[in-house]
């Protein structure tokens, strides 16, 4: 893929996609991943003396791709989804399906900045006005549509935490709610969210690196 233009390569070799890519900053960041990881792929073979070929495919505009591509996540059942900002992508393995908000009732906005898919099966849809999430093949709105929405995580005990441009976020039994009285968070902008497997979250507010763990919120040092 060319810098500048909206383009995804996906090898044909049968291989799953096992990890989510978040927050790439458009096609250039995309490029340079799937150009790492085909390095090291080159690595591994010329080591082991394996001699698989691949057949690389480039998907463009031409093929329906919107762009620029913000998240990329694989869900369960195997498709690849992409935030962009003109529409919510699905890829098969052969052709791309883009879902918009005039014709998809309950997703919000077309420009989609975030992607998330929770151990419930929810895809979790984080927009510029609002947060989406899809499922059984049908989206629905989730809490209010003046926010912009970015970054996703959930924590051991199923709370889906989300990043905004305004703070952060917390989805509980049904509900979607600010967190409050969290000075390091108030009013800041979540720029990531990640859950590790010790069970911390991790945040990034601004360009401040946070860490909660056991409940509580500080500064990583």
């Amino acid at each position: 893929a060319k810098h500048g233009a909206s383009s995804v390569s996906v090898t044909a070799s049968g291989a799953r996609i096992h990890q989510d890519v978040r927050h790439l900053g458009g096609a250039r960041l995309l490029q340079l991943l799937v150009c790492s990881w085909l390095m090291v792929f080159v690595s591994f073979s010329q080591a082991t003396g394996d001699q698989t070929h691949f057949i690389s495919t480039v998907y463009g505009t031409t093929a329906g791709v919107p762009h620029p591509i913000e998240a990329i996540v694989q869900t369960r059942d195997g498709y690849l989804w992409f935030a962009t900002e003109a529409g919510l992508a699905r890829f098969d393995g052969v052709k791309f399906t883009v879902f918009r908000s005039a014709s998809s009732p309950g997703l919000r906005y077309n420009s989609v900045r975030g992607l998330f898919e929770d151990r419930s099966g929810w895809l979790w849809i984080g927009t510029e006005h609002g947060i989406s999430r899809y499922r059984d093949g049908v989206f629905e709105e989730v809490g209010p549509g003046h926010v912009s929405f970015g970054c996703f995580c959930e924590d051991r005990n199923g709370v889906l935490w989300a990043g905004s441009d305004q703070g952060l976020w917390f989805f509980r039994d049904g509900q979607l709610r600010r967190a409050e009285n969290e000075p390091l968070v108030e009013g800041k902008p979540i720029r990531m969210l990640k859950a590790d497997r010790s069970g911390r979250i991790w945040i990034l507010a601004n360009r401040t690196l946070l860490l909660h763990e056991a409940g509580v919120l500080a500064v990583y040092e």
